[in-house]
């Protein structure tokens, strides 16, 4: 349910506390489900409607999202709806995602793969043993400005 959580704030755009409004429970219960501790039955059904309401509607962004939901007609917006547990009102007044460009997905030629490729186990145990700073002898003595004052008026 962390990953839910996670998606539902990242997909929506709201904040921690509208979050806590919709489940009716404190922002600080809404951080803990997000770190994974459990939630009881009926909020983790709710959830799932809610992540489901909001991925249908996805517009592309966050805050297009937020915006559609936060946009009310008849007196009441997506979000109160929401936080009413009508999904299916909620889920109408949002209306269903814009089709979009779909990204085509295609293996890795041979040389993109071997430019990908970690470099072996005993190559990175060599490279503990690199220097990484230089020597600390090459730089100057540092000076504070309050040593500089005092040799100046003496």
């Amino acid at each position: 349910m962390r990953r839910a959580v996670s998606e539902l704030r990242r997909v929506s755009g709201l904040t921690w506390e509208q979050l806590a409004q919709i489940f009716g429970v404190s922002r600080r219960s809404v951080h803990f489900r997000a770190s994974g501790r459990p939630m009881n039955s009926a909020n983790e059904r709710r959830l799932l409607k809610v992540l489901d309401v909001v991925r249908e509607a996805d517009r592309g962004d966050a805050r297009s999202n937020r915006a559609a939901l936060f946009t009310g007609s008849a007196g009441s917006s997506p979000f109160d709806l929401l936080r009413s547990q009508a999904f299916d009102e909620a889920a109408a007044r949002l209306g269903r995602r814009r089709p979009g460009r779909r990204v085509e997905l295609r293996e890795l030629d041979a040389d993109a793969r071997a430019e990908r490729t970690p470099p072996p186990p005993d190559g990175l145990i060599e490279a503990m043993n690199d220097r990484i700073h230089r020597d600390a002898g090459a730089g100057s003595a540092a000076r504070t400005v309050r040593n500089m004052r005092r040799e100046s008026t003496e």
